[in-house]
């Protein structure tokens, strides 16, 4: 299993549309083959003006497929377009991780 967690800082005054925007591209991972949960994040302490989502792939190569299948997805094209209007250019932090359990 692997999880993947991106976390962007949001542009001031956008906070709520950011929110929407990462809500909308976690149902968009929830409806792919091979993602088994897609959830935003939001910090309790620390830095509120950061947003996270993480998804859980049942395998390395189910996140190669989605990664694959974006390049070419209309709708994943248009999600990512908005991608400047609600976060802070150069911002996401993006990291990998292999479920040990």
């Amino acid at each position: 299993m692997i999880i993947t967690v991106s976390r962007v800082v949001i542009s001031p005054g956008k906070e709520s549309e950011a929110e929407d925007f990462a809500k909308r591209v976690a149902n968009y991972n929830k409806k792919q083959p091979g993602v088994e949960n897609s959830t935003v994040m939001r910090p309790l302490q620390g830095l509120r003006s950061r947003i996270s989502l993480a998804s859980r792939f049942s395998s390395l190569a189910a996140w190669e497929e989605l990664r694959k299948k974006r390049t070419e997805d209309p709708e994943w094209q248009a999600l990512s377009k908005e991608l400047p209007d609600y976060f802070v250019p150069n911002t996401m932090e993006w990291n990998q991780y292999e479920v040990i359990e």
